[in-house]
């Protein structure tokens, strides 16, 4: 579901710096909060809280720990695949 802060940021920076900037989030949420308390922001409108604790963050941390196995699994593979080239160059 689009809300109007993500339809507005949608807006400000473009579709696809939007979708940069919230997909890097999604993967690091903790990183996202940690910004929202170094910098002090407070929620604009009803709700918005829930991405620090509650409902979104929860969301977000399972995304996130999804990704992380996923990318890890890639990450082996890719890099087993790489290793085995290497050692078939040198045959």
């Amino acid at each position: 579901m689009m809300t109007k802060s993500m339809e507005v940021g949608k807006r400000f920076f473009g579709e696809k710096v939007f979708n940069t900037i919230t997909g890097y989030l999604k993967k690091n949420p903790e990183e996202l909060r940690q910004m929202i308390r170094e910098s002090g922001a407070q929620p604009t409108h009803e709700g918005a809280g829930t991405i620090l604790s509650g409902q979104i963050a929860s969301k977000m941390d399972s995304i996130a720990e999804a990704w992380q196995q996923k990318a890890e699994k890639k990450w082996t593979e890719v890099n087993s695949e790489s290793k085995s080239e290497k050692e078939e160059a040198r045959v």
